[in-house]
């Protein structure tokens, strides 16, 4: 960030004000969350990444403006005093819609995600008060001295972002019968590639392959089933139900059935252990490693078996009025599409097979895990249609016209479905954190979308002339784009170097927007 400011800014306290305001923002939203003890996680760990990035995004704009009126004013406080005139009323807008689209994960069923969304929209507002409190304060209070009325001179990297807004207006005007054809061919591309988008929740493929986690992790699948188990809760409708001897050899047979299933490697219950037990009462023949068929030997063996094993060891597979029995399924899955289809094949076939007498649910960590990528898409989908109508509302109250209103999502909605065509055709999974790119990149594309518009408007009421009013506006707001745009994305490209693979996904991700 500073070496970016550096180059936008002629003055050293130029570059340190914004800078200061930031860091003051985050300090007092990470003070918040040690105060009421919200631990660091996968997703609220980026929210210092975001509020340096977002906040230092909406300073730039403030701060390039009072840089502009410093040459027009004779003192920094008339300056300070002109630059929030017309200042205010666009980064509270701005602010606003920030926060509406980080706001709208608050819908997704996914604790981190909300938690999220809540401390990076409390940073937002924190760091909106301090730009209305401690940068005019700052400015005002003379740390910037008056010039003596010598201009301020522009920097090089700030002529060539002027150069460079000049060619895009000179787009804007003459080559529309181009460049629109083109924007339209690079979205049905990237629309095509949204539908090749899976969602997927398994916690090993976060870490790099040649991380230590995951190379463990598979050497246990390749060489001991697994780490992920199927548990399969069966339930009976009677207490005692698997003391007998009959309820037993269902068990058995569902076991066995089960064992068959593709992807499963070996089972496992409290038959296997019974069995074992009986084994070792009949002097370890092999024709005793079997289930007993009366009532009194199940009685006899399960005692031995609490002595032999221990209660815990039981009661790991029954519960203690036996009622309920847990029969766990052996795997080397991880996929969440692999765990979500297993789950379908179980289910299926203990509706065809299992006797009235007993129900059956399916449960373990790979499918609590597989089952939030299902939670994911649904979120996604709701979250990102309800900051795109929270938006359009803003922008319709703003500009009291529901053409603009329309116009302004165009250009909003462009990014994401750009960012989620790339992830379709690269084959990038859908994870807890890709899944904030969407209403975090509409959340910031509409910032610049809500300057560029407020300003063409006061430009087009000066000169009543659309083409004329376009180059003004992209020549007072065109830098404060440019550099905003370069600022959001590396202050989110420093993760890229993360061995956390969504996190440095989702950071490459967001520096298209």
């Amino acid at each position: 960030m500073t070496g970016i400011l550096f180059f936008l800014y002629p003055t050293f306290l130029l570059m340190l004000i914004p800078l200061s305001c930031v860091l003051i923002a985050m300090v007092l939203t990470f003070g918040l969350m040690a105060m009421i003890q919200v631990p660091l996680s996968m997703l609220t760990m980026i929210v210092p990444v975001f509020l340096i990035a977002v906040g230092m995004a909406y300073c730039v704009y403030i701060t390039s403006e009072f840089t502009e009126a410093m040459n027009r004013f004779p003192s920094p406080a008339a300056a300070a005093l002109a630059t929030y005139s017309s200042m205010t009323l666009p980064t509270m807008v701005a602010v606003i819609t920030t926060v509406v689209g980080i706001a709208s994960l608050l819908v997704n069923r996914i604790q981190a995600i909300r938690k999220f969304a809540v401390f990076a929209s409390v940073g937002i507002i924190l760091l909106m008060l301090l730009a209305f409190t401690f940068l005019p304060a700052t400015f005002a209070l003379a740390l910037l001295p008056s010039r003596n009325g010598r201009r301020l001179e522009s920097t090089r990297a700030a002529r060539a972002a002027h150069w460079f807004t000049d060619k895009i207006a000179h787009i804007n005007i003459h080559r529309q019968r181009i460049s629109l054809p083109i924007l339209g061919g690079v979205a049905l591309f990237c629309i095509i590639g949204i539908f090749r988008i899976q969602a997927e929740t398994n916690p090993v493929e976060f870490f790099k392959k040649d991380a230590p986690v995951s190379r463990n992790f598979h050497d246990i699948a390749q060489s001991l089933s697994g780490s992920f188990p199927v548990h399969v809760a069966v339930f009976a409708e009677k207490e005692d139900a698997f003391e007998d001897p009959k309820m037993l050899k269902e068990m058995e047979r569902l076991q066995k059935d089960l064992e068959k299933l593709q992807g499963v490697d070996k089972s496992l219950s409290l038959i296997d252990y019974m069995k074992l037990v009986n084994y070792a009462l009949n002097q370890f023949d092999p024709k005793y490693y079997a289930l007993p068929e009366q009532d009194f030997e199940v009685r006899m063996i399960l005692n031995n078996y609490k002595v032999m094993l221990g209660e815990d060891m039981l009661y790991g597979f029954v519960s203690r009025d036996f009622s309920k029995a847990n029969l766990m399924l052996l795997t080397h899955l991880s996929s969440s599409r692999e765990f979500l289809e297993i789950k379908k094949q179980i289910r299926d076939h203990l509706v065809r097979q299992c006797p009235k007498t007993i129900s059956a649910e399916v449960t373990g960590i790979g499918v609590v895990i597989s089952a939030s990528s299902e939670i994911l898409t649904t979120g996604q989908i709701k979250s990102l249609s309800l900051s795109m109508v929270l938006i359009f509302s803003v922008m319709f109250i703003l500009f009291l016209s529901f053409k603009v209103g329309v116009i302004s999502i165009v250009p909003n909605l462009f990014p994401i479905v750009v960012n989620f065509g790339v992830m379709g055709w690269l084959g990038i999974k859908l994870s807890a954190a890709t899944s904030l790119i969407a209403s975090i990149a509409i959340g910031l594309a509409v910032d610049d979308t809500i300057h560029y518009l407020v300003c063409f408007n006061r430009e087009f009421k000066k000169c009543l002339n659309d083409e004329t009013a376009l180059r003004e506006a992209l020549n007072r707001v065109g830098l404060s784009m440019v550099f905003t745009s370069i600022i959001i994305s590396s202050g989110f490209s420093v993760l890229m170097a993360s061995n956390f693979g969504p996190t440095s996904l989702s950071d490459s991700l967001w520096l298209s927007p």
